[in-house]
């Protein structure tokens, strides 16, 4: 078995592997390598076992929303003694996002007038703005038509989060769940029928975590703009990189069509995008259109 032979079974052994770990296959069969080539295997298989479904840093049981609602931690725990459950929500809320959250416990809006609700605080991030507001108000979502008219009276506000005292039921109303909406197949709805209650820190915590960016995955970002010229070297790749998996003979059928797919595929096209991207003239839709029809082009 040559070098390329053995390339194309290691990767779908690799694969089998994968597989196994998740329970969805046996184990590969490695009895027909020879010592050296079980022992590169192994070495894969280990490097797999070690990144595969890797899971996100856990956060500390005292601030796990799965740990609360099970009643396995509580959101005050970890407050200061005599100090406010929401105010203490607040506080973990910075720490949790390392200040990326700001808290501003006086805002533009604080004198707003509205029956049974409390202004509290502002929390921001990147242009995100929510307005806490304390309310004894059951069900919390029974307030919708009061939160539209603070948002339309604050339009740089981007959503209205109503709260307990206690910190532990709290709703995030934006302007879409605040006015009536029409389902295909029930019509017209009531504000606020879409929003489930939860606890103040699972819910602002949730907001913001799905708005924040993951600086780490562009860490390198500046590296790749301070290249200069990138098109001898983008085109070098490409070609290095497309001719070398069209030399592979995978086993699998979804591989080797693949492969046979890539004869249709021009190295210098993807070395343009490459060259674009670099240089800044092709980024977000764009650029997912030019792949689009790239890989259309390759399909068809």
């Amino acid at each position: 078995m040559d070098a390329a032979e053995f390339d194309d079974l290691a990767s779908d052994l690799v694969d089998s592997y994968l597989l196994y770990l998740r329970g969805r296959g046996p184990e590969p069969d490695t009895s027909q390598l020879s010592s050296d080539q079980r022992r590169r295997l192994r070495e894969q298989f280990a490097i797999v076992a070690a990144l595969a479904d890797r899971a996100p840093q856990l956060p500390a049981l005292d601030s796990d929303p799965v740990a609360i609602r099970l009643g396995l931690a509580d959101p005050a725990r970890a407050a200061v003694p005599g100090e406010d459950p929401v105010a203490a929500v607040l506080r973990q809320l910075e720490l949790r996002f390392d200040r990326q959250v700001a808290v501003d416990y006086a805002p533009a809006w604080k004198q707003w007038q509205a029956a049974e609700l409390s202004a509290v605080a502002q929390c921001s991030a990147l242009g995100n703005s929510v307005a806490l507001f304390s309310t004894a108000l059951t069900p919390l979502t029974g307030e919708p038509a009061g939160v539209a008219v603070f948002l339309r009276h604050y339009p740089d506000i981007s959503a209205v989060c109503l709260t307990s005292a206690d910190a532990r039921e709290a709703v995030l109303l934006t302007a879409a769940d605040v006015n009536a909406s029409v389902d295909p197949v029930r019509g017209w709805l009531e504000p606020g029928i879409h929003t489930a209650a939860d606890l103040l820190e699972v819910t602002l915590g949730r907001y913001f975590e799905s708005r924040l960016p993951r600086w780490e995955r562009v860490a390198a970002l500046t590296d790749l703009i301070d290249l200069g010229d990138v098109s001898a070297d983008a085109a070098a790749v490409a070609v290095s990189a497309v001719a070398r998996a069209r030399r592979t003979r995978p086993r699998l059928p979804h591989r080797r069509e693949a492969v046979a797919a890539l004869k249709a595929l021009d190295p210098s096209s993807i070395a343009a995008v490459l060259v674009e991207v670099q240089a800044g003239r092709l980024s977000g839709n764009a650029l997912v259109s030019r792949l689009s029809a790239l890989a259309e082009a390759v399909a068809s």
